[in-house]
């Protein structure tokens, strides 16, 4: 019962808490520009006017579609649930590949942005960004390839037991 009333506790008192650090947050960032800033109370007019928005619907079929495909959202999330680990890892894959597919694109184009740059340190700051993020890239790579079944065995394995 005690960690039930903390627990309730804790759902009612954190989004006071947090309107008011934000609130605070506002007014101190406002005083540090010479502006008077909003009321401290500000974020809860915020959620007060998002609420009595009025809902606005596009088409009225989508209300249906919520309900017609509610059983395929639900198996979904529940294949998902039971297997969140391998999909988890198989979107870092994916991710990983993108950026690195998308290195031959950024690589062009930051070459002719420092070409015709006429800022010498910025096109000098750009060229080392990009040949730090290709090192580090190539080095994931590397690594991934030459150990990736002990690195799919390791997060498997651990990411199951959780």
């Amino acid at each position: 019962m005690k960690s039930f009333l903390y627990a309730l506790g804790f759902f009612l008192l954190a989004p006071i808490a947090g309107g008011l650090l934000a609130g605070i947050d506002r007014k101190i960032t406002a005083r540090m520009q010479s502006r008077f800033g909003p009321p401290l109370l500000q974020p809860f007019y915020d959620v007060f006017k998002l609420f009595e928005k009025e809902t606005i619907v596009v088409r009225r079929s989508q209300n249906f579609y919520v309900w017609f495909f509610f059983n395929e959202v639900s198996t979904g999330f529940a294949a998902l649930k039971t297997g969140w680990y391998i999909s988890i890892i198989e979107f870092l894959k994916e991710l990983l590949i993108i950026v690195f597919a998308g290195m031959f694109i950024i690589w062009p184009l930051a070459l002719m942005i420092i070409f015709y740059k006429a800022n010498d340190t910025g096109a000098e700051k750009m060229l080392r960004f990009l040949c730090l993020l290709t090192i580090v890239l190539w080095i994931v790579f590397i690594i991934y390839f030459f150990f990736s079944s002990g690195i799919e065995k390791f997060f498997y394995e651990n990411l199951k037991n959780t």
